[in-house]
């Protein structure tokens, strides 16, 4: 058996090569709970209690945005996890989210990966969603943002979500994580 990981869905190997696709998802609230345990400690963790679900919120149940800021608070034993929310809440978050120069240790680093192989409409649609306002957006609203047709805007869309750019919580409505928001507005 062989475990491949990938930021986009490689259909190519399930329809050649009968590999099963195990899409993950964010955490869950008590997921994210028992991994900054880990990182932290059960008694740092039970001390600021609501500090910490709002760092896991913040990270948006992201596994390596929760270990990043795991990883920064561990390295700063003398800083409150809600001292370390404060500083998520001001300025720019992504930003706040990496390991000193350790270009690899960003959350931005991830999401870069997965852009960097996005087509030029895809990267502009992915932009345009980031500064659209509300929760999703539906095919329709996407393609006026593009100023393309239906057809090209799904194809764009579908991109994007193979990419993991995007979920596609129902047929025809698209949404960005929180992060990734942030990240398409810059």
């Amino acid at each position: 058996m062989v475990l491949i990981t990938s930021r986009d869905g490689p259909v190519g190997l399930t329809a050649l090569h009968d590999a099963h696709r195990l899409v993950l998802d964010v955490l869950l609230a008590a997921e994210a709970h028992t991994l900054l345990t880990m990182l932290l400690g059960a008694d740092r963790v039970a001390a600021e209690p609501d500090a910490a679900a709002q760092l896991a919120q913040l990270c948006g149940y992201l596994p390596l945005a929760l270990r990043i800021a795991g990883a920064q608070l561990a390295s700063e034993r003398q800083h409150t996890i809600a001292g370390h929310v404060a500083r998520l809440t001001t300025g720019n978050r992504l930003s706040r989210l990496a390991i000193g120069q350790d270009r690899e240790a960003a959350v931005r680093a991830s999401f870069d990966l997965s852009y960097a192989h996005s087509t030029l409409p895809s990267a502009r649609l992915f932009r345009m969603l980031g500064c659209a306002p509300g929760l999703g957006c539906g095919v329709p609203a996407a393609a006026v943002l593009v100023d393309a047709s239906t057809e090209d805007t799904i194809q764009l869309l579908d991109g994007l979500a193979t990419a993991h750019l995007v979920e596609s919580p129902q047929p025809g409505r698209y949404v960005l994580h929180d992060l990734l928001r942030l990240y398409g507005y810059r």
